[in-house]
C-alpha cells in the first residue's frame, strides 16, 4: 500500500520457513527496510491519512487469533488496540478517526480511537466477510462476502446502517484471490476496481 505522501510502499513479506512481516521501500526505487521481526505472522498493514502509523495485523499463539497493531513510523514503538476474537483486514477511514476491520469473518466492525471502543456494523454467523473498504468520503463502507450463494460485494452505509450488494456472484467467479482473499478498491470517481482473471 502506498503512503498518503505517496513516497513509501508497505508490504508483506516472508521467506521460507519464517513468519510473514510488514516492510517498506522507497515508490521511488531503494532498499527495502523490515519493521517488524517478531515470531509472530504480522500482515495486511494499512497508512493512516497522515503517514504517521501503520496498522496491521499479528497472528498471536496459541489459538493463532488476530490482534490490530499500530507502528508509529517516528517513534518506532507498537501498541496494540483492544482485541477481537479474530480481527483482520485494517482499514483506515479517510479521516483518521476510524479503523475499519473484520471479526471472525462475520462481522465488519470499526474501532473508534477517539473513545478506543470498537463498533459492529454488520453481522451475520453465516456469512465470509472480506476486505472492508472506505468510500472517499468516509460515508460507506465495501465488502466482499464468499458465503456460498451470496458470493459478490457489498456496501455498508453508515447512516442508514443499510447494506446493498453491488455485484453479484457473475463477477467474483473471475475474481484472483491471494493469499489472504482477493482485491479490490475504488477510482477517483467511486466506481467499484476488482482484479480478475480472464
Amino acid at each position: 500500500r502506498i503512503s498518503p505522501d505517496g513516497k513509501t510502499i508497505a508490504y508483506m513479506a516472508r521467506t521460507p520457513g519464517r513468519s510473514w512481516q510488514v516492510w517498506i521501500v522507497p515508490f521511488a526505487g531503494g532498499g527495502s527496510r523490515q519493521l517488524t521481526s517478531r515470531d509472530f505472522e504480522e500482515r495486511e498493514p494499512t497508512w493512516s491519512p497522515d503517514g504517521r502509523f501503520l496498522a496491521f495485523c499479528r497472528t498471536q499463539p496459541p489459538r493463532r487469533s488476530n490482534i490490530i497493531e499500530l507502528f508509529d513510523m517516528e517513534t518506532r514503538r507498537i501498541s496494540a488496540l483492544p482485541p477481537l476474537a479474530n480481527a483482520f483486514y485494517p482499514r483506515w477511514s479517510p479521516d483518521g478517526r476510524y479503523i475499519a476491520a473484520t471479526d471472525g469473518f462475520q462481522k465488519i466492525v470499526r474501532f473508534d480511537l477517539r473513545t478506543r471502543s470498537w463498533e459492529v456494523l454488520v453481522e451475520d454467523p453465516d456469512k465470509h466477510l472480506y476486505e472492508p473498504s472506505w468510500s472517499h468520503d468516509g460515508r460507506s463502507i465495501y465488502f466482499v462476502d464468499y458465503s456460498a450463494n451470496r458470493e459478490g460485494y457489498y456496501r455498508f452505509q453508515i447512516r442508514d446502517r443499510k447494506t446493498e450488494k453491488l455485484v453479484g456472484s457473475e463477477m467474483d467467479a473471475n475474481c484472483v484471490r491471494g493469499i489472504t482473499g482477493g482485491w479490490h478498491g475504488l477510482t477517483p470517481d467511486g466506481s467499484l476496481l476488482t482484479l480478475l482473471d480472464d
